[in-house]
C-alpha cells in the first residue's frame, strides 16, 4: 500500500480510482491489529462493519471520500456499537442513538 501525506490525499487517491476504500480500510485494520498490542489505544475494532461500508457506501461528493477512521471511546457514539467512556462495566452496552459528530463524519466520507 502507498504512503499518503493526509486524509485529504487518501480521499483524492479513492476520487480518482487509484486506491478503494476497501483497501485503506484493510491496510488501517492490519495496522492497528500490528500497533494496538502494544498500544491498547482501541478497545473495540468495527473490522466487518468498516469493510462493509467501504464496500456499499457512495463516496463520489464527500470531501474524505472512503477514508478510515477511528472514534475517540468518549463522547462519540455509534448506533449498534458500544462506548464505554472508558469503563469496562460499559463494555457490553450497544448504543441506541447515533451522536451529531459521528453523521457529520459519515456525511463526509469517513468510513
Amino acid at each position: 500500500m502507498q504512503e499518503f501525506k493526509d486524509a485529504t490525499a487518501m480521499a483524492q487517491a479513492v476520487r480518482n480510482g487509484e486506491v478503494s476504500s476497501v483497501e485503506l480500510v484493510q491496510d488501517a485494520l492490519f495496522k492497528v491489529k500490528q500497533l494496538n498490542p502494544s498500544l491498547n489505544a482501541v478497545v473495540h475494532l468495527q473490522e466487518e462493519r468498516a469493510l462493509r461500508e467501504a464496500q456499499s457506501r457512495n463516496f463520489s461528493d464527500q470531501p474524505f471520500a472512503g477514508v478510515p477512521l477511528l472514534l475517540k471511546d468518549i463522547g462519540q457514539c455509534q448506533k449498534g456499537e458500544p462506548s464505554t467512556a472508558g469503563s469496562r462495566l460499559f463494555k457490553n452496552i450497544l448504543q441506541t442513538h447515533q451522536d451529531t459528530l459521528v453523521n457529520k463524519l459519515e456525511e463526509a466520507g469517513f468510513v
